[in-house]
């Protein structure tokens, strides 16, 4: 595998040189209940923080702490309710993230927003205001862009077929395109096979050091102990640690102790006796002879595999597999060419479905139960309360009223430990904040069988931990559960799952 190795000279450094957040807060508003009454959400509250050119500035904080918000503000997605945003101290409003990139600030974000009809090329240069340049006058800047970082990327590939670690690569290159003064990238190796963080880090640390600004939002405290010029940790939605490691040098214990340490339920030994005679009351899911061939995505061929009662079986996917692909066939969005899903249950006659007329409605009639990979525009979406997001199922119910509905909203927060009101939208929350919910959601349906796509994504190591505890719990009760992933942290469990297949090139190895 190609390493990401970065060569310019120095950065430019007739551009801004710092960027200031000073004492800036961002409340969050939404209906607070049917009368008209308003709940406000601080989600910043004074916080003050510099960047400055040639340091790569690590921001930690557990879900919710409020570090996208904070890259959100300096990025242009959002606005702040007060305080003042400075490029080199003088106050700079931004309208728009393209406004902000037009002054010196890109982002990269967890799973970037691409143009899937374009090509890599046509992506990086979308917004290239350079309207006479000839084609291959791009192309050469792009590929000496690309060789200059190492980064190892068809430039004529159609995007809708790039594995997560390219559409990565792609949005970096696109930010990189701009000549941007600060870089911020999101999570950026949670994607990245464990053979290329090390390099990628090596890259960026030598980005900065040539004069640009990297801001990075982690969960991985090793990391950040290693690489970093500053640390930065949030607290909710206060500053609470930021400073220079090479003043202040924190190794990882250090930086630990700004965090809960996670204390999982374990059972005991009455509660495995217990879970054991659950265990025969689940329901075995097997998937037969599953192939399928969509438009513009990964196929797959001759899919077969069971999920027993009772156990964590995990799907593990090589890049460019197609577990896209699978996860929408089992979730019933797309349509497979061949296949059958069969519930087992001893003493009972199985259900056979057609993989042909799979539909979500239909699954969880059968009492199968999904977590999509992506959380914010199909498990739920921006604009709804939390309340809308957590009660689609229950909705219809004639006998359902406001109350009703509000009332299991709030009981799910309240599992979930978080402090919201129903009423806020559902883009005002974390990442992880949201998973959880979507989760507890599915959860409350009682599925014989729950399906979850990359369900660790987005989550700091205290959640990690929580959810591997609570899958555990689940099966143990009987539930069949079966994770889809692509993501190296999930694949590295050694005790979690009961067993796994590999999915490659479309066929399960």
């Amino acid at each position: 595998m190609e390493q990401f190795r970065f060569q310019h000279a120095e950065y430019h450094m007739d551009k801004p040189q710092r960027a200031e957040l000073n004492r800036i807060t961002k409340i969050f508003e939404s209906p607070a209940d049917h009368a008209g009454g308003v709940a406000r959400f601080v989600a910043l509250d004074k916080v003050s923080i510099r960047f400055s050119r040639g340091e790569l500035h690590s921001i930690l904080g557990e879900n919710g702490a409020g570090k996208s918000t904070l890259v959100h503000l300096l990025s242009g997605l959002h606005k702040p309710t007060s305080g003042n945003i400075l490029l080199d101290e003088e106050k700079t409003f931004f309208k728009s993230p393209a406004d902000a990139l037009d002054q010196g600030i890109a982002m990269v974000h967890q799973r970037p927003l691409l143009a899937n009809s374009l090509s890599v090329f046509e992506n990086i240069v979308l917004s290239s205001q350079a309207v006479f340049v000839r084609r291959r006058c791009l192309i050469k800047k792009v590929t000496d862009l690309a060789e200059s970082w190492n980064i190892g990327v068809n430039l004529f590939a159609r995007t809708h077929r790039l594995t997560p670690a390219d559409r990565l690569k792609t949005a970096l290159l696109s930010a990189l395109y701009s000549d941007p003064s600060f870089l911020i990238l999101d999570e950026p190796t949670a994607i990245l096979p464990p053979e290329e963080r090390e390099p990628f880090m090596e890259s960026i640390s030598r980005a900065a050091v040539a004069g640009l600004g990297i801001i990075i939002i982690t969960h991985k405290i090793e990391e950040a102990a290693r690489w970093s010029d500053r640390i930065s940790i949030l607290n909710r939605g206060k500053l609470i640690y930021s400073e220079q490691q090479k003043e202040h040098a924190l190794n990882t214990d250090g930086l630990k102790k700004f965090f809960p340490n996670p204390t999982p339920q374990r059972l005991d030994s009455g509660d495995q006796q217990k879970q054991s005679l659950l265990i025969p009351r689940g329901y075995a899911l097997t998937i037969s002879n599953l192939s399928a061939n969509p438009k513009n995505r990964e196929p797959l061929e001759n899919i077969n595999f069971t999920a027993e009662a009772g156990s964590i079986t995990g799907i593990l996917a090589f890049p460019g597999s197609g577990l896209d692909t699978l996860e929408d066939v089992l979730s019933g969005m797309i349509t497979a060419e061949s296949g059958t899903l069969t519930l087992t249950k001893p003493g009972l006659t199985p259900f056979h479905i057609c993989a042909c007329s799979l539909t979500p409605a239909l699954l969880r009639s059968h009492g199968v139960a999904v977590v999509p990979s992506n959380r914010a525009y199909r498990g739920s979406h921006p604009a709804l309360s939390i309340t809308e997001a957590l009660c689609p199922y229950r909705s219809n119910h004639f006998i359902m009223r406001h109350q009703n509905t509000e009332g299991f909203a709030q009981n799910l927060l309240q599992e979930e430990q978080i402090a919201e009101n129903p009423f806020r939208t559902v883009s005002t929350l974390s990442g992880g904040q949201l998973q959880k919910l979507i989760l507890s959601r599915e959860l409350s349906t009682n599925p014989r069988v729950l399906i979850l796509a990359d369900p660790e994504w987005g989550l700091d190591i205290p959640s990690i931990s929580r959810l591997r505890e609570r899958l555990k719990r689940i099966a143990g009760e009987g539930t069949t559960v079966l994770i889809l992933t692509d993501t190296p942290e999930t694949m590295e469990i050694s005790d979690f799952y009961t067993k796994t297949e590999s999915l490659k090139e479309g066929r399960i190895i």
